[in-house]
């Protein structure tokens, strides 16, 4: 493996790792919002906790997507 080569990887793992973590970040910040609300009730509150469970189950069957929007990324900041 070229140097080149090390650096193209490195740079997909890391736009991988943020696309992870923004999509996971935005989702919990939203259900925060949500949980934080006077108004919110009991429901409510397990519905978004069992929502973020399945959102995070589901996550591992993406990564396809993932990896996609990870390489848009890449392909955008070295064609820049």
């Amino acid at each position: 493996m070229t140097r080149l080569q090390a650096k193209q990887m490195q740079r997909l793992e890391t736009a991988s790792v943020i696309v992870v973590w923004r999509s996971v970040l935005e989702r919990f910040n939203a259900s925060s919002l949500s949980l934080q609300k006077v108004d919110t009730d009991l429901l409510s509150a397990v519905t978004l906790h069992d929502s973020l469970v399945t959102f995070l189950l589901q996550l591992r069957d993406r990564f396809d997507e993932t990896k996609d929007r990870a390489k848009s990324y890449v392909e955008n900041v070295n064609g820049a």
